[in-house]
């Protein structure tokens, strides 16, 4: 790919911060050879390239530095050392209300924001009007920034950053504090963007948003790219973090424990250490009792899954989800408000949780994965991510382009039809 078809380019990026235990000693430390403070690296050798108009979820747990990369590209705060390449007008949502003076008035904010994102008064006056319908602030323009709801603010920091039209839209998890219909408009603001051909950079704590909205993902750990590619295998990786990860590049691996030898799944896509139950066996079964070439719609299916304890747990939770081949759920249950299947389990008990379901699925191949849980500490104890693989089908005469059949009905009435 040749150097223009990059919007972003990122090579061995790193960002540290001084860490003074307290405010005098910053200034001890100007009048004195002597360091008073300690190093925090925010971001360290991050390398990365984002194509023109490719969709790039960034995930991680809090303090990774997906923030502070973003800012970074944003132009809102320097590097300590390596280069980034940004090609392409910028529009940046990086914080709530980033750039706003809280004792201007909304109106007056959008001249002053507009004017930060680089455009002109001439620019910003033929917009005005759009940016305010767009963040449905028509009755409180012209109050104190101040005064707004934090909701409020997020509509109108995000409704003056898109009427840019900028190359590359930068994100940050701002837009989560807004109310559900406004978290929906702007995704579709943003939709608008990506089938234009503009280039987002996305952070998300939302596996869904991953794997549904962008072309590849990004995962910072410790301020280092811990994984990079396709959403799916992004979102695996997150997850072993969240649940199996003891140290950087350490994962805890299931295999260990005498009790997998005879387990049918591939370890690489495990979750949790294992240590305190295990699962051993899965499978799909139909009606009848036997293992189903594809699922049929309508007709009725069983997930099956053996496990045993190896410590005793006060609290077993157990847990089924159905997703696409993309990663995104369709299906999801647990076992939270099924008081039978909330036990104690001593230390060599054994189990079979069973999932019943009537499959109203699309044509599609469909991934089933499989959770044993501490349900106490809400923690998995072993979490199978694509155990078991199927492919769904309809008949000739029902038709539909959702992944499910939710059974509605259509009618029509009128006159002289």
């Amino acid at each position: 790919m040749s150097e223009k078809a990059y919007a972003i380019r990122v090579r061995e990026l790193s960002k540290v911060f001084k860490v003074y235990a307290r405010p005098k000693d910053m200034v001890k430390e100007l009048f004195s050879s002597r360091p008073r403070h300690k190093e925090f690296h925010a971001l360290r050798d991050v390398t990365f390239d984002v194509a023109r108009g490719e969709v790039v979820g960034i995930m991680g747990r809090n303090g990774a530095g997906k923030s502070t990369l973003l800012r970074i590209l944003a132009g809102t705060l320097n590097k300590s050392s390596g280069t980034v390449e940004v090609n392409g007008r910028v529009s940046a949502i990086l914080e709530l209300g980033s750039g706003f003076n809280p004792e201007y008035t909304g109106r007056e904010n959008i001249i002053n924001g507009g004017l930060c994102l680089g455009m002109d008064m001439e620019e910003i006056t033929g917009k005005m009007e759009d940016i305010i319908a767009f963040s449905e602030l028509e009755d409180f323009i012209d109050q104190p920034f101040k005064t707004y709801s934090s909701g409020m603010q997020a509509r109108l920091t995000f409704a003056t950053a898109v009427s840019v039209e900028p190359e590359i839209l930068i994100v940050d998890e701002a837009l989560s504090v807004g109310d559900a219909a406004f978290q929906r408009k702007c995704f579709q603001r943003i939709q608008e963007f990506r089938e234009s051909g503009k280039t987002i950079l996305l952070v998300t704590h939302s596996e869904n948003a991953l794997v549904d909205f962008c072309d590849s993902g990004i995962l910072l750990h410790k301020g280092e790219v811990f994984a990079g590619g396709a959403p799916r295998d992004v979102q695996l990786e997150y997850f072993k973090i969240l649940y199996g990860i003891t140290d950087r590049g350490s994962v805890v691996s299931p295999g260990t424990q005498k009790d997998y030898h005879n387990c049918l799944f591939d370890k690489k896509k495990r979750v949790g250490d294992g240590q305190r139950a295990s699962i051993t066996h899965a499978r799909l079964l139909d009606a009848e009792g036997n293992t189903p070439e594809m699922l049929r719609f309508g007709h009725r299916y069983t997930v099956e899954f053996e496990g045993v304890c190896h410590d005793r747990i006060e609290k077993l939770g157990f847990g089924v989800a159905i997703t696409t081949t993309t990663g995104v759920v369709v299906y999801a249950v647990n076992s939270l408000r099924v008081p039978d299947c909330q036990k104690h389990f001593e230390k060599g008990a054994s189990f079979t949780c069973r999932f019943s379901f009537t499959s109203r699925l699309a044509n599609n191949y469909y991934f089933i994965s499989l959770d044993i849980d501490d349900y106490l500490n809400n923690k998995p104890i072993d979490y199978i991510v694509d155990a078991l693989s199927i492919k769904a089908e309809t008949n000739n005469i029902i038709h539909f382009v959702s992944l499910a059949d939710l059974e509605g009905e259509m009618s029509l009435t009128g006159k002289d039809i």
